[in-house]
């Protein structure tokens, strides 16, 4: 009996030795994020252009340590944002840690945001848009299943999932679009294109007639996915912009593990929305990746 109360001592021991170290490496930045002073302030722009940014910044992930980290990288986030000056930014994985952060160090923008689950792990989307320059006529989200009303999901997906929208009016131009952000499953290819055919058929019963649909949409472009999209009548961004830098062709890196990929994140167009430019936002920072994702960008006309 006392051997085996020695034996469960010493692996609770190792046990809370292990979860020390993985929480002091997972928090080894938290006071340099605590009291960053990193901001962007969209105001402050002085380009008349119209900038849209899709952006998966990761997950809050304990597995993340060192520069990896959260806390390490969100300043980076906010400096490759600054970089662009995006007038409207579709974000993807966003937990609730990210929105507090990006609410703050983002100044001159509203927020719209909602979870793919209304219980447990808090992960989903955010549109943020320049106030100054865009009012929202509408916004709202829906899960990406054949019953998009409620909390659901089909077609084998490891997570509910959901696409967010904001129907935004310029004040300068009066000209308004929707934009639908995604995060399409990463485990099903039945569900990225039955997703697509929700999100096609959500365009027509909401009346989105201009419409940016955009994210991580975890499919190439030789996918059932991608030949849904363009067989609605969408366009893909990059093939109709006027100026192109692709990178590598890479938008999914892993942390610059996986720059010979192709791109799994996309602009779908109406084709109303003419586009002056289209890039992958592929800076790093002394080596470091903000994100897992390099951001896409475009121009509009």
């Amino acid at each position: 009996m006392k051997k085996w109360i020695k034996v469960t001592l010493t692996v609770i021991a190792i046990i809370l030795v292990a979860v020390s170290i993985a929480a002091g490496l997972l928090f080894w930045y938290y006071p340099r994020y605590a009291s960053s002073k990193v901001f962007y302030d969209v105001s402050e722009k002085t380009s008349d252009e119209v900038t849209v940014m899709s952006y998966n910044i990761r997950c809050y992930a304990p597995e993340d340590t060192f520069k990896k980290s959260w806390f390490y990288r969100a300043d980076l986030v906010i400096e490759n944002i600054a970089s662009q000056e995006p007038d409207v930014i579709a974000f993807q994985e966003v937990n609730p840690i990210h929105l507090k952060f990006l609410k703050t160090h983002l100044k001159g923008y509203s927020f719209v945001n909602a979870y793919r689950t209304k219980t447990g792990t808090k992960e989903g989307l955010a549109i943020a848009y320049r106030t100054e320059l865009f009012e929202a006529l509408n916004d709202g989200y829906y899960w990406i299943s054949d019953t998009p009303e409620k909390e659901s999901k089909d077609w084998g997906t490891a997570f509910p999932r959901i696409a967010l929208y904001a129907t935004l009016k310029n004040v300068k131009t009066g000209k308004t679009f929707t934009v639908v952000d995604v995060h399409l499953d990463h485990v099903s290819q039945e569900a990225r294109k039955e997703g697509m055919r929700v999100l096609v058929e959500q365009k027509e019963k909401l009346g989105f007639s201009s419409m940016i649909l955009l994210g991580d949409m975890n499919d190439y472009e030789d996918s059932l996915m991608y030949k849904q999209a363009i067989d609605s009548g969408l366009l893909d961004a990059k093939n109709v912009a006027d100026d192109v830098y692709a990178g590598s062709g890479c938008t999914y890196q892993k942390f610059g593990a996986k720059l010979n990929e192709r791109r799994i994140d996309y602009f779908f167009l109406t084709p109303d929305i003419g586009v002056s430019s289209y890039s992958v936002a592929d800076k790093t920072y002394d080596g470091v990746y903000p994100s897992d994702h390099f951001p896409l960008v475009i121009k509009l006309k």
